[in-house]
């Protein structure tokens, strides 16, 4: 091998496939070595030739089996493909010559040829070369499928030797398998979006099934030339399939775009219909309508911006429908509203008052209101109109209130000026001095408290017409003295002072406003509709325990504040105190005396005739009448000998069986019971002391030192 690649050079004038390795290249260097075989010498005969390549094969077993077969065959002798055979001194000898003659005889043949053709050859040779070069590049481009190198390779081989045919042959193979793979790729993506349209598009309506159908014929043909390997007509097919998919997506977006305007349309139709502009706005109803027809005709043809105009247009007339049937129906809402105010202006109150007292106001009200009747066909306006007699009206009426209506104005002093005491009536709150208008014939209770100052506690019924003023003379708070009545500062909660007992008791049952200064989310509820949580309402659904930890929270407060001394305490009463204050020191078998059944009003808050009205299927103390369904005010619930309110009836009051120690029981009845047994001063609930009820409450007594 290393003799003859010596001798292609000497011949050839350079070493072979010298420009590969010049590249650097590794895979066009290994390519070449493995599979490309030197080009034939135009100095050697074609059996020469033969010679020489089969001594550079790549394969050592194709070779010779010595430089000595070599040179023979090379001279024209018959040299065996076998292995050669050990041979004689001799012959070892005469090869030995050989070669050296060989050696000499191919170096004289090469110095010669080289010489005689140097100057003719050399360029030849060098553009051989760069041609195998050029062709070893574009092969290994085309194996590694790099399409435009292998083509600019094979090109350059071309542009050297235009007659080159393993070049164009080259370019063929090299256009096919482009075309192969340009043709394979474009199938894939059009196949892709073929399915993507055929899932997208469910509705074939408006020629979108045959454009679908047609768009498959298409696809078919397509790939049937792919499946003959005809890679030019298939590309060129499943180029036009790929338009045909665009063009649907293209149709398919503007019928997306005409069905958004449509739902618009729908949306601003439902709309209008809400506001009945069918019948109220019959005009631009009817154009809407008219509108969308033509659109979904022009829809159903495919003609989707023509559709779309159509519903914009449809969607405009819808809205204007909408907007003056609103403005009708504000008109005539502010139509009704005056002609009913006018036909009944106020409870108790007449046109000819509201004349007499208001007659500017009223008369402005009147113009304003014929105003809006002339401007029927302009709603907007007309409305306006009817608003402004509206306003007119009310400020007439605000100023004939005043001599018909009862108010009241609070004013609060002290020591003969005013304050800015506060009033408390149901559950809002005033501060002094306010003006309130009151609803005719109506009871209203109501406390008035100021800082430093005795509460003060009233009840009136509004029974007069006009403006009255009620003054409240606030007095200060006096220090607890025996022997007279007690006013607790803590809750403005009264005490009268009981000689036979020698202490103070509660005028009232604990109330729900005096609770809830301790306990201000305290709910005493209500009973099948009636109310039980009135501030000068009994405390209910309160226990044992409540009660003893209100009695020690207002002895805290008074004593901190230094309104009681140590050893006074507010407490409940025991059982003993509780019956002497019951029985007004006689021993009476009930509260108000010996006989049954009481005297109607005079007795306490017990079930009455006023609860069998109110409750179906009651039972009530016969003949028995204090006006009563539920609790009641502690002040209308019946005043005994002693000046104590409501110990029988309204509520069951807790008792302890010594000064501050356990529970005793409930006494007292309250508004639900009607038998006779529970009424007597002697009688004793024993529920347990933690229960609470819609009936049970409780009172207090403040105790001196001693009496703890």
């Amino acid at each position: 091998y290393a003799l003859a690649a010596t001798i292609y050079e000497l011949l050839s004038g350079e070493v072979a496939f010298k420009s590969a390795f010049d590249t650097g290249n590794h895979n066009i260097m290994r390519d070449v070595v493995v599979t490309e075989t030197v080009e034939p010498l135009e100095e050697l005969t074609k059996k020469q030739n033969a010679v020489l390549l089969r001594a550079l094969s790549k394969e050592p077993d194709d070779r010779f089996g010595s430089c000595g077969d070599f040179l023979d065959a090379l001279g024209g002798g018959r040299v065996s493909r076998k292995a050669a055979k050990p041979q004689r001194k001799s012959a070892i000898f005469n090869r030995k010559s050989a070669i050296l003659l060989g050696l000499l005889v191919a170096g004289l043949l090469g110095l010669g040829v080289y010489t005689s053709h140097r100057a003719s050859t050399a360029q030849a040779a060098q553009t051989t070369q760069e041609t195998r070069v050029l062709l070893a590049a574009a092969q290994a481009a085309l194996r590694s499928s790099d399409f435009a190198a292998a083509t600019e390779q094979a090109q350059a081989v071309l542009r050297l030797n235009p007659n080159h045919s393993a070049a164009a042959e080259l370019l063929l193979e090299i256009e096919k398998r482009a075309g192969e793979r340009n043709a394979r790729t474009i199938k894939i993506d059009t196949e892709m979006a073929v399915e993507k349209l055929e899932r997208e598009i469910t509705d074939r309506g408006q020629g979108f099934g045959e454009k679908l159908d047609s768009l498959k014929r298409e696809l078919l043909i397509a790939q049937d030339a792919y499946a003959s390997r005809s890679w030019g007509q298939a590309f060129t097919a499943f180029k036009g399939v790929e338009g045909i998919c665009a063009s649907i997506e293209a149709q398919q977006e503007v019928r997306g775009q005409a069905l958004e305007v449509r739902d618009q349309m729908e949306s601003q139709r439902r709309g209008a219909e809400a506001q009945s502009a069918e019948s109220l706005a019959k005009a631009e109803w009817g154009k809407g309508v008219g509108a969308a027809s033509k659109a979904a005709q022009a829809f159903e043809k495919g003609e989707f911006e023509e559709a779309s105009k159509g519903w914009k247009m449809a969607v405009k007339s819808f809205q204007t429908s909408e907007e003056k049937a609103i403005a009708i129906s504000l008109y005539r809402k502010a139509k009704q509203e005056w002609e009913g105010r006018i036909s009944n202006i106020e409870q108790g109150i007449s046109k000819s008052e509201v004349r007499k007292y208001a007659p500017e106001e009223w008369a402005a009200a009147e113009r304003s209101a014929r105003l809006g009747e002339a401007s029927e066909s302009e709603p907007v306006l007309g409305k306006e109109h009817y608003v402004a007699a509206l306003a007119s009206y009310k400020k007439a009426v605000e100023k004939t209130m005043p001599f018909l209506v009862p108010q009241m104005k609070w004013i609060a002093t002290l020591n003969g000026k005013e304050v800015a005491a506060t009033l408390k009536i149901g559950n809002q709150t005033f501060k002094l001095p306010e003006t309130l208008k009151l609803e005719k014939n109506r009871s209203y209770s109501s406390s008035l408290s100021y800082s430093g100052c005795k509460t003060v506690s009233s009840t009136l019924t509004a029974d007069w017409n006009g403006l009255k003023e009620k003054r409240v003379a606030l007095e200060k708070w006096a220090g607890l003295e025996v022997g007279r009545n007690w006013t607790a500062p803590s809750t403005g909660m009264e005490f009268v002072w009981v000689p036979a007992l020698k202490m103070w008791v509660g005028k009232y049952e604990v109330t729900n406003g005096e609770y809830r200064k301790k306990e201000s989310g305290h709910d005493s509820k209500e009973y099948e509709g009636h109310s039980l949580n009135g501030d000068r309402q009994p405390v209910v659904y309160v226990n044992f325990d409540d009660a003893q930890a209100y009695a020690k929270w207002m002895t805290q407060r008074d004593r901190a504040a230094g309104h009681i001394p140590d050893g006074y305490a507010y407490r409940l009463p025991t059982k003993d105190e509780w019956m002497s204050f019951a029985q007004c020191g006689d021993g009476r078998e009930y509260p108000w005396g010996d006989h049954w059944p009481p005297n109607s009003g005079r007795a306490g808050n017990y079930a009455d005739r006023a609860a069998k009205t109110s409750f179906s299927g009651w039972s009530v103390v016969e003949g028995y009448n204090d006006g009563e369904n539920v609790t009641c005010n502690v002040e209308q619930s019946w005043e005994n000998s002693w000046g104590l309110y409501g110990v029988g009836g309204n509520v069951w009051e807790c008792t302890a069986e010594s000064a501050g120690g356990s529970f005793d029981a409930w006494r007292g009845a309250a508004w639900t019971h009607y038998y006779q047994s529970p009424l007597r001063c002697s009688y004793r609930y024993d529920l347990n002391a933690s229960f609470r009820d819609f009936n049970i409450g409780f009172r207090l007594v403040l105790s001196r030192p001693g009496q703890n």
